[in-house]
């Protein structure tokens, strides 16, 4: 059975960006997060773009904030 959801291109873009925030904090979603996100993403080289750009800033902010945290 396969559903329709119709976004708003701001909408597209947020329901993106968290998937890429829920794949840096459960790595182990990463492929299934993938999947989803090729339903309504720009496909370049059998990857979501930009679901990996989220993904790529997401991971630099979590980076930098651990990085910032007193040990």
């Amino acid at each position: 059975m396969k559903h329709v959801l119709r976004l708003e291109e701001g909408d597209r873009q947020m329901v993106l960006m968290a998937l890429a925030h829920l794949a840096i904090e459960r790595p182990g979603w990463d492929d299934a997060l993938k999947r989803l996100a090729l339903q309504v993403d720009n496909e370049e080289n059998g990857r979501p773009q930009m679901y990996d750009e989220f993904r790529k800033m997401h991971r630099i902010a979590v980076v930098a904030e651990r990085k910032s945290q007193p040990r």
